[in-house]
């Protein structure tokens, strides 16, 4: 109990030092099942931003995950990145398990885009701030400097031992769709 405290105190001034240990941030846990929403893995860069390396499930029957990097940085106690059409139509998209070809994961791509744009994330500054929430953390969204309480989901750190995945399948090589 102790530790979890002191992880959440660590983590409301530095979001990333769990990172900094090797852990991964699980989006909308399901504890049983050891599977996420999402899954971002953050690496850090030369210039003091990270890149964060991102699995996110759109769809589940069939399975239509994304995988994708973005940078980000960490300000006021918060990290914050921007996303652009150009950047998210490079991601990679797998349909139960398998890479769907370039040209029609371009068209789920855009549609991704679309609603990134009209939450109003898309090329402009989203940040997301961490507050206790049980044993894990709640992701509160500002977008543009709006807050955004409907894109509002629970979080928790996990090592890459615990074996939590974002759906059945592992994600390609990123040099390949």
């Amino acid at each position: 109990m102790i530790t979890a405290i002191a992880l959440l105190a660590m983590t409301a001034s530095d979001p990333l030092a769990p990172a900094r240990e090797g852990k991964l941030q699980c989006h909308s846990p399901d504890l049983e099942r050891r599977t996420c929403g999402a899954i971002a893995e953050y690496a850090p860069l030369a210039d003091g931003k990270w890149r964060n390396i991102a699995t996110v499930r759109i769809a589940s029957a069939p399975e239509i995950i994304m995988h994708g990097e973005s940078t980000v940085e960490v300000e006021d106690e918060a990290i914050c990145g921007v996303v652009s059409r150009a950047e998210l139509i490079t991601w990679k998209v797998t349909v139960d398990g398998v890479a769907m070809p370039a040209p029609e994961a371009r068209a789920i791509l855009d549609q991704v885009a679309d609603r990134f744009a009209s939450l109003g994330a898309l090329g402009t500054k989203s940040c997301t701030r961490y507050r206790p929430d049980g044993d894990g953390l709640l992701a509160e969204m500002v977008i543009d400097g709006k807050p955004r309480p409907e894109a509002s989901q629970r979080v928790i750190w996990v090592r890459p031992a615990d074996g939590y995945q974002v759906g059945a399948a592992r994600p390609p090589a990123m040099g390949s769709n």
